[in-house]
C-alpha cells in the first residue's frame, strides 16, 4: 500500500512544483524584463521602419509638390491664350500695315479691309484703329476711288473725318498709332 501513497504524495509535490514554477515564471518582473527583452529585440527594426516611412513622405511630398507646379504651369498656358490670340491679331495687324506702306512706297492705292479686331478682341493698347485703316495689299483700281469713311457720330469715332477717301490719310504718321 505504500506505493499508492507515495504516488500521492509524488504528485503532490510535482503538483507544487510546477504551481511554484509556473508562479515564478509569470511574475511580473519576469514578465516585464521578456517584455524588455522583446522591445531590445524589435527597436533597431521598428526604428528603420519609422526612418524609411519618414523618407517615403519626404519624396512623396516632393512628387506632390512637383506635380500641382506642373498643373498650375499647364492652366497658366491655357489662361494665356488670350495674350497669344493678342499677338497674332498684333502681328497680323502689323503685316497689314507693313504691305500698306511698301504699296504706298510704290505708289499704289490699297482697297481698304475691315479692322481684324472684333468687338470680343478690343485693339491693343495705345492703338487707336479704326475700322478703314487695316488695308488689305490688293491694289485697287486708279479710276475707282477709296471707300468713304463712316459717319464719325454713328459709329462713335470722333477722332477721324466723317468722308474722305483712305489714300488722303497722312503718310507721314504710321496707321495705327496712338498720337
Amino acid at each position: 500500500m505504500e506505493e499508492p501513497e507515495m504516488q500521492l504524495k509524488g504528485k503532490k509535490v510535482t503538483d507544487k512544483f510546477t504551481e511554484s514554477v509556473y508562479v515564478l515564471a509569470n511574475e511580473p518582473s519576469v514578465a516585464l524584463y521578456r517584455l524588455q527583452e522583446h522591445v531590445r529585440r524589435s527597436l533597431p527594426e521598428l526604428a528603420q521602419h519609422k526612418a524609411d516611412m519618414q523618407r517615403w513622405e519626404e519624396q512623396s511630398q516632393g512628387a506632390i509638390y512637383t506635380v500641382e507646379y506642373a498643373c498650375s504651369a499647364v492652366k497658366n498656358l491655357v489662361d494665356s491664350s488670350v495674350y497669344f490670340r493678342s499677338v497674332e491679331g498684333l502681328l497680323k495687324q502689323a503685316i497689314n500695315i507693313r504691305d500698306h506702306m511698301n504699296a504706298s512706297a510704290q505708289g499704289h492705292r490699297l482697297r481698304v479691309c475691315p479692322n481684324p479686331h472684333t468687338p470680343a478682341q478690343p485693339a491693343p493698347r495705345g492703338l487707336r484703329l479704326h475700322p478703314y485703316q487695316a488695308a488689305c495689299s490688293v491694289p485697287a483700281p486708279r479710276s475707282h476711288p477709296c471707300p468713304p469713311r463712316p459717319d464719325p457720330e454713328r459709329d462713335g469715332d470722333p477722332g477721324l473725318p466723317a468722308q474722305g477717301p483712305c489714300c488722303q490719310l497722312p503718310r507721314d504718321v504710321p496707321w495705327g498709332i496712338a498720337e
